[in-house]
């Protein structure tokens, strides 16, 4: 690791790759940072970072990262950002094993829309099926709903959120959970 990465409007996969195909374990956005092994003084990273939603980030070389550590509150900061993505991360497991593809689509497109701060963005609905570990004609399925009950449009890979609101109401209890770990990590002391 040579630099922590911090996205501003940028929404960032983490990837791990299993007998040859692509699954994600993590998107991070404004909430987080990646390598977020950096607050835990790990060194190497295993994992492959990709851009999914361009936009604006952040970096910081890993060695003054590891200095600012030193700091108890910039240490507490960043160990809170820690736990409530490992919250995060167990909640999505959860949500892949319970709710319904719709569901889980409606919440990644939420919680895209608040990581890249906008309501428009690019996201093709195969790279959402592999996000979302589902297969094409599923994902398919999910969006076509989505557009039909007016919550989205989709043209080609351009996506906007319509209404925000009923897309909360179709997405899943972990699309609040989330945000809530996220701003509870920022306001912890």
């Amino acid at each position: 690791m040579l630099h922590v990465h911090f996205p501003i409007d940028a929404v960032l996969s983490i990837i791990v790759t299993l007998d040859g195909k692509s699954i994600e374990v993590g998107t991070i956005g404004n909430e987080s940072f990646v390598e977020a092994d950096a607050a835990l003084g790990a060194v190497l990273t295993a994992r492959t970072t990709i851009c999914q939603v361009e936009g604006r980030v952040g970096r910081m070389p890993i060695d003054v990262f590891r200095q600012r550590l030193g700091s108890d509150s910039f240490a507490r900061l960043m160990q809170n950002n820690v736990g409530a993505a490992l919250y995060c991360t167990q909640q999505y497991l959860a949500c892949n094993a319970k709710h319904s593809t719709l569901a889980r689509c409606a919440r990644w497109l939420l919680m895209t829309g608040d990581r890249a701060r906008r309501a428009q963005f690019t996201l093709s609905r195969s790279f959402l099926g592999i996000m979302l570990s589902v297969r094409e004609d599923d994902m398919r399925s999910a969006t076509d709903e989505l557009v039909r009950l007016g919550a989205v449009t989709y043209s080609n890979a351009d996506v906007s959120i319509v209404d925000a609101h009923l897309l909360k109401q179709l997405s899943c209890e972990c699309y609040a959970a989330c945000k809530a770990a996220f701003a509870q990590s920022l306001s912890a002391e």
